[in-house]
């Protein structure tokens, strides 16, 4: 068996060697043919270099773009929230203002329901003031009056006593000349 496949051994290279000799000749022959497309594709490659070079270009300028997009657009959502925050404190800041300006306004209507109040209570108190004036001038004259009665009854009161003092002395015997006591 090992005998067999020695002796095809060299059948086997030359028919190596002529498939060798083929595929070689092939490939000179296509050389040939393919020069033409290899100057073509080198001529390709070299018009397309300054085309890939605009392309990385333009790649990287997309995404420094695609950058400035993203962060612009963060900015503005930013924005957007600080723009949403301040209308929210400026409704609650106008709502505080409309509430104080309610608030101002009841109380100017309290200090005018006040001033009309004091006003009323001024004139009454002048007419009341009028009036204790009118009846302490009359309690004044009554007074007088009364101590003037009093005087007089007083008055009357001494001049009886010491009469009745005569008249009880006379009847007693011990006054003379009163006349007209019994």
């Amino acid at each position: 068996a090992g005998s067999k496949a020695e002796d095809e051994l060299p059948q086997l290279r030359a028919a190596l060697d002529k498939e060798q000799a083929t595929l070689d000749a092939l490939v000179d022959s296509l050389e040939g043919e393919t020069v033409e497309l290899r100057e073509q594709l080198e001529a390709a490659q070299a018009a397309l270099l300054p085309l890939a070079t605009k392309a990385a270009e333009a790649r990287a300028e997309l995404e420094a773009e695609r950058s400035a997009a993203t962060l612009l657009r963060e900015r503005a959502e930013e924005g957007s929230k600080k723009y949403e925050q301040a209308q929210a404190e400026s409704a609650a800041a106008n709502a505080e203002a409309k509430a104080k300006k309610n608030q101002a306004v009841l109380c100017a209507k309290q200090v005018e329901d006040c001033h009309r109040k004091s006003q009323t209570a001024k004139k009454e108190l002048a007419v009341i003031e009028e009036e204790a004036a009118k009846e302490g001038k009359e309690a004044a004259k009554l007074s007088a009056r009364l101590e003037s009665a009093r005087s007089a009854q007083g008055a009357a009161k001494q001049r009886g006593a010491v009469m009745q003092a005569l008249i009880s002395a006379k009847q007693r015997g011990k006054l003379d000349g009163i006349v007209g006591t019994q």
